[in-house]
């Protein structure tokens, strides 16, 4: 599954989200990222590697405007198994 997903603005309008992929019985194979249902993207460990059953990982977004935005992360595993998790980040107007 995914598991601490935290989201954090950066000065220039992006945001750094960051979570773990684990798998109880086997290594993760892969993690992706969808915004606002939209096409998959891959999403890298912050190792590099994935290599095992736990892995951190870290996605930077582009500038994200005014409003709410959707992001469902998953992570499958070497059996085929997906796990997800959903995080909304709401982002201010600017005054």
């Amino acid at each position: 599954g995914i598991l601490d997903l935290r989201a954090s603005r950066n000065r220039d309008g992006t945001f750094e989200l960051t979570g773990t992929a684990r798998d109880e019985h086997s290594r993760v194979l892969r993690v992706e990222v969808s915004r606002n249902a939209g096409d998959w993207e891959p999403v890298f460990p912050v190792d590099g590697m994935l290599d095992s059953p736990e892995e951190p990982f870290r996605y930077v977004t582009e500038e994200l405007d005014a409003g709410e935005h959707v992001f469902v992360f998953a992570a499958t595993d070497e059996n085929e198994n997906t796990g997800s998790g959903k995080l909304v980040v709401h982002v201010d107007a600017e005054p």
